[in-house]
């Protein structure tokens, strides 16, 4: 009898478990897995920049929900010419948000010899966050640490890391966040949301949510928007919320004005 009430134990705490997770999309739109193909084009002269493929997956359920990122680039990219890179980064899911927990890059040239390097580590506990640069030699050359002042993600996350605020677009809780660039500068950011339009992509025609992203400096906001380029976002206006387009600077101030669009795509997009 005992036997017995220990499987009857085991199979409900199981079917539990299924019953929480048994979605394929996560609180936070995230699937189990995703690959991905962008091209990054010159707004300004509608040149070829780069190709930037990029895989995630989620590596751990219960008790934590973990998903790591992996993209692959190459072309050209920030002061560099004809470069290859690796990012990767760990991110984990809570109430419905994705908190970055590392993220790195490295940059090599065409003959394989690196370049520089970058570390990310992000300190909730302590509020903090831990930026690095390493030269060719992976010699440690420039560090800065920077406070935890809300959610924050950086150039590698950001894509994935806005999918609830897609979701949720317009509601008070999801209109800012912080953004860490590799210039390195925290900035706070205010989600503008801009309505639904068609996108016209070598996937085919698709209905999606845009997004406006502005640096929240107080009052010089408006005539920044005149000189500076303005950063747009496209989402697939219904859940997963696939990454569709971005159109903004290539990485900080004053980097290429580029447009991404998504080529390849591993799952349906609604």
């Amino acid at each position: 009898m005992k036997y017995i009430l220990r499987i009857f134990t085991i199979l409900f705490a199981i079917a539990i478990c299924e019953s929480a997770y048994s979605n394929d999309i996560s609180k936070a739109f995230m699937p189990e897995f995703e690959n991905a193909t962008v091209v990054y084009i010159d707004k300004n002269n509608a040149q070829y920049r780069s190709t930037v493929s990029f895989t995630i997956r989620q590596i751990s359920l219960f008790p934590k929900q973990i998903y790591k990122l992996e993209k692959k680039g190459e072309g050209a990219c920030d002061k560099y010419g004809e470069i290859f890179w690796k990012q990767n980064a760990v991110m984990e899911e809570i109430d419905g948000f994705l908190y970055t927990q590392e993220s790195n890059c490295a940059i090599k040239d065409a003959k394989g010899k690196l370049l520089t390097r970058y570390e990310r580590r992000y300190d909730y506990l302590n509020k903090k966050i831990y930026w690095r640069q390493f030269n060719e030699n992976n010699t440690l050359i420039k560090e800065a640490v920077f406070p935890i002042k809300g959610k924050t993600c950086d150039d590698i996350t950001l894509p994935f890391f806005l999918k609830p605020y897609v979701a949720h677009r317009g509601e008070k809780r999801y209109r800012s966040y912080y953004l860490l660039s590799n210039e390195p500068k925290l900035y706070k950011v205010i989600i503008l949301p801009q309505g639904e339009e068609k996108l016209s992509l070598p996937l085919g025609e698709i209905k999606a949510v845009k997004l406006k992203l502005r640096s929240d400096i107080s009052i010089i906001d408006d005539v920044l928007d005149r000189f500076v380029p303005q950063t747009f976002i496209w989402y697939s206006s219904t859940e997963p919320y696939v990454w569709l387009k971005y159109e903004g600077l290539e990485t900080g101030f004053p980097s290429a004005y580029v447009t991404t669009i998504l080529t390849d795509y591993s799952g349906k997009i609604p």
